[in-house]
């Protein structure tokens, strides 16, 4: 028998890159859409430990399984505005910062980018 997953549930992706490896994140990919998952939930401050040269990884990470995978349609959900991956409340929600997101993203997500938040 197989398994699917509800279209609802959403993988998160704040722990990539800080206790979840990049091998170990394309296994997941690999094995959610396997499962009929279509949903991620990305920020661009992800992973959030603090080490600021770790900052976007988990966004680079997604961008580079989709370049591997073309053809492959999620819908993306990416959080925007973080200046950084403290943890810290600094952000800039200015329109501007969402029109660079939304562009720079569209790209390295091969236009699985669905929303900006």
């Amino acid at each position: 028998m197989s398994r699917e997953f509800s279209k609802q549930i959403m993988l998160g992706t704040a722990l990539w890159g800080w206790g979840v490896e990049k091998r170990e994140v394309f296994a997941l990919l690999d094995a959610f859409l396997d499962l009929g998952g279509q949903y991620i939930d990305a920020a661009t401050n992800y992973p959030i430990n603090g080490v600021a040269e770790d900052f976007g990884r988990a966004a680079a990470w997604l961008g580079e399984w989709l370049n591997s995978n073309t053809g492959t349609k999620l819908s993306v959900l990416l959080k925007v505005g973080s200046k950084n991956n403290l943890g810290s409340p600094d952000a800039d929600l200015s329109p501007e910062v969402f029109a660079q997101a939304e562009k720079r993203y569209q790209e390295i997500f091969r236009g699985n980018l669905s929303a900006l938040a």
